[in-house]
């Protein structure tokens, strides 16, 4: 074990301890991965027979840890190991020459069981699941060769096997990817090397992974934020097709939907991680109960209804980001308007560049559009204060102060509840959200998702490809092809999982679920 293994095993038993004395809550462990968290019980089981037997000691007499032994409530609930019933069974029987081999009456006892401890925590490091087999190495992605990431560059003589991925998420969203990766390198033994980027860094990853390959360092697998650049690569013959083991485990975890949408040109190269539902409203419950909504509307005429309400009752109806690099908001506003009112058939023609913009039908969006950003009152801060707003103020403005919002509604995808969980809020309770409503006789339709129809065009999320041929690269894919690897990001919310083996159940609230579904 070394120093800096030691040093997290020190804050683990630390961090224990505080919560025997009443100093803190429980120590977290949903970063570590399964194996670790049964780890970090066992250590725990033994540093209750440490203190339990401090009560006998005289050394601890005085100590208010001692004192409080007799009113705590263990941490470790579950089935003990062999060990600790030994230890729990030599208690009861008030043999303490049977527990830990009779040192109970020594000072050298406690020193023997702490020394114990930490030989058991050697076998698991405190970050994010990781263990001292296989590590995840986090990194800037820039369109730039690096020693740190030569993805398609052989492995040396001597070097460990690792994998490197690419991706584009940030903030929230990369800790919770980390945590992905970190329980496949506890499964695999393989090093995970995670290539992502900063507010500095290209943003194109089409082009970045481009200029990679052409210096030779691709990355082994990506992470596609549009199912279009995963068309324009394979047809570019710049990633490989999924393997048959993979292709089996996708075939078994995937509708026939979702199934289709990782092919091109009916070969598959893609394992879809995450979806996207980009045609959510939220709104404050208390909001809407002061103006009067019993329930949330359902068509157009009845949101600008609602919003008219709002306004009367002195709630601004709307907060709409158009700031900063928050653009992509008012995209998807037009997007799920265009999609309602031209059809889905235009829609493809316009995403693939088969219609002018200045379309009859794109005019026609437009219109209806501006019945609601034309209407400055309805718009939290008008419409100078709309374009100044960033994605995460206008989550706050909504749900900051959930008994008086400075607007009531605001619009984007179900990962709107990763802000709406840093807020006071409740997700379910205060925060609730309602389908974009239908416009004129087109029935309502999710932006973001995938339809047997059209699952390659209307695809969104994120989806994971090979750009290398063979292992560890295939086994990340059929990683993140099973329930498995998405759990550690469902259970946190604001991720949704087109894996129709993960249930429902699994996600951390009823809303979430309800949006998942």
């Amino acid at each position: 074990m070394n120093h800096s293994d030691d040093s997290r095993v020190n804050e683990l038993i630390g961090a224990y301890l505080a919560h025997l004395r009443g100093e803190a809550p429980p120590p977290d462990l949903e970063r570590l991965g399964p194996h670790d968290q049964v780890k970090a019980r066992e250590l725990f089981a033994l540093l209750d027979a440490v203190t339990d037997m401090g009560r006998e000691l005289p050394l601890f007499a005085d100590d208010p840890l001692a004192k409080r032994l007799a009113h705590r409530r263990p941490l470790v609930d579950e089935v003990p190991t062999p060990v600790v019933r030994a230890q729990r069974t030599a208690r009861r029987k008030g043999d303490r020459r049977t527990t830990l081999s009779g040192l109970s009456h020594s000072v050298w006892g406690v020193a023997a069981v702490l020394t114990l401890v930490l030989l058991t925590a050697a076998s698991f490091v405190l970050v994010d699941g990781r263990t001292p087999a296989a590590a995840v190495e986090v990194g800037l992605l820039t369109s730039e060769c690096s020693t740190t990431f030569k993805g398609s560059q052989p492995v040396l003589p001597g070097d460990k096997e690792r994998v490197v991925v690419a991706a584009t998420w940030a903030g929230e969203e990369r800790k919770r990817f980390e945590q992905v990766l970190g329980r496949f390198a506890q499964k695999s033994g393989i090093d995970v090397v995670f290539a992502t980027h900063d507010a500095r860094a290209d943003r194109d990853l089409g082009e970045t992974l481009r200029r990679l390959e052409a210096q030779g360092c691709a990355p082994h697998v990506a992470l596609l934020p549009q199912p279009g650049l995963l068309a324009e690569l394979a047809r570019d013959n710049r990633l490989t097709p999924l393997d048959a083991q993979t292709t089996r485990e996708v075939s078994r975890n995937y509708s026939p939907a979702w199934q289709e949408a990782g092919k091109v040109d009916g070969t598959p190269f893609g394992v879809w991680f995450k979806a996207a539902n980009k045609s959510i409203i939220w709104y404050n419950v208390n909001a809407f109960a002061k103006a009067g909504i019993d329930s949330p509307p359902s068509d157009w005429a009845g949101l600008k209804d609602a919003a008219a309400r709002l306004d009367a009752a002195g709630i601004a109806p709307f907060a709409v980001a158009g700031g900063g690099d928050d653009g992509w908001v008012l995209s998807d506003w037009f997007e799920n308007v265009y999609l309602r009112t031209a059809g889905p058939a235009d829609y493809e023609e316009l995403a693939a560049g088969n219609l002018r913009w200045t379309d009859p039908t794109v005019k026609g969006a437009l219109a209806r559009l501006a019945e609601i950003f034309g209407r400055e009152e309805w718009l939290a801060g008008g419409t100078a204060g709309s374009l100044e707003l960033t994605y995460e103020e206008s989550i706050r403005k909504v749900f900051g102060n959930p008994d008086a919002p400075e607007a009531a509604m605001v619009f984007e995808g179900d990962f709107v509840a990763n802000e709406v969980a840093k807020t006071e809020s409740r997700m379910g309770v205060d925060a609730q959200f309602f389908a974009f409503p239908s416009i004129g006789h087109y029935e309502p339709t999710v932006v973001g998702t995938a339809t047997a129809a059209n699952a390659v065009d209307a695809a969104g999320g994120d989806v994971a490809v090979l750009m290398t041929d063979g292992s560890p690269g295939e086994e990340l894919l059929r990683f993140l092809a099973t329930p498995e690897a998405a759990e550690p990001w469902v259970r946190h919310g604001g991720f949704t999982s087109p894996n129709h083996k993960v249930s429902e159940q699994a996600y951390p609230d009823r809303e979430t679920g309800r949006a998942a579904r």
